[in-house]
């Protein structure tokens, strides 16, 4: 069970999950995520839709979508030192990729290569006919 639930609902999410971690790391019994269903659904009213069976069948791609959204908001990121980071996010931190794309024309690297094979085979020949006059 959480320590305390204030009124941030996300944050109060990230209590529960955190103390799910801790008691998952404590245990080597299964451990069922009442709690933090509990408070996901508080927070997410749309995944606590019921029909006279039970609970609906929801997207879990959105379902994890919301909680790296609210890990996002509400939990910190890393010093290098392991303390809690001033400005920093652990999502935008650890959770994150970046990528960079270069585009360059094939043509001009193409003529690029040719000169250079033409610059390397007379340099070749060059010293081949001087290594094979003196030999």
């Amino acid at each position: 069970m959480p320590k305390s639930l204030g009124t941030d609902a996300k944050a109060n999410m990230m209590s529960a999950l955190a103390t799910l971690f801790a008691d998952l790391n404590k245990s080597g019994d299964s451990i069922p995520p009442i709690v933090f269903l509990q408070v996901f659904r508080m927070v997410y009213p749309q995944f606590a839709e019921q029909d006279r069976s039970g609970y609906l069948q929801q997207d879990a791609e959105e379902a994890w979508g919301q909680i790296i959204h609210a890990l996002g908001e509400k939990v910190p990121g890393l010093t290098l030192q392991g303390d809690l980071h001033p400005t920093k996010k652990f999502v935008d931190q650890f959770m994150t990729v970046e990528t960079m794309a270069t585009y360059f024309r094939f043509e001009f690297y193409q003529s690029l290569v040719f000169n250079a094979m033409k610059i390397l085979k007379k340099w070749l020949q060059r010293r081949l006919k001087h290594s094979l006059n003196f030999a």
